[in-house]
């Protein structure tokens, strides 16, 4: 087992308990749009995604900031935002060797890094 699995299996009890999941796939490595590495989770019928944030990503601070926007939007009835799912004790995020990590529902697709994101798609977004 690579050492970002191992990482990633020790971080998944916080949110599956002692059931491990049925399968866990690199999905996106620290390449992404906010650097983050991304595992595609598979429980029983649900998909999932486990985002590792880099040690330059936001701080707790900011992502606290940024959960509790995403967690509005989707008590808002947003179905485009993914739904994060609290850890043990609640916490929507989880350090582990000095790196943040949170799962939220799947959403499948793609992002368009091409192309800047323009006014109108942002306002629409958070409305």
């Amino acid at each position: 087992m690579d050492q970002q699995l191992q990482l990633v299996h020790c971080v998944l009890p916080r949110w599956f308990g002692d059931e491990p999941p049925a399968s866990v796939k690199l999905w996106q490595a620290a390449g992404s749009h906010s650097g983050a590495a991304v595992w595609r989770v598979s429980c029983g019928e649900r998909d999932y995604c486990l985002r590792r944030w880099p040690t330059t990503g936001p701080s707790p601070r900011r992502l606290a900031a940024i959960h509790q926007f995403q967690q509005r939007l989707s008590a808002n009835g947003s179905e485009i935002t993914p739904t994060l799912i609290p850890a043990t004790g609640s916490a929507t995020q989880v350090e582990h060797r000095q790196a943040a990590w949170h799962l939220e529902t799947w959403r499948p697709g793609a992002a368009d890094l091409q192309r800047p994101v323009s006014e109108e798609k942002l306002a629409a977004a958070v409305q």
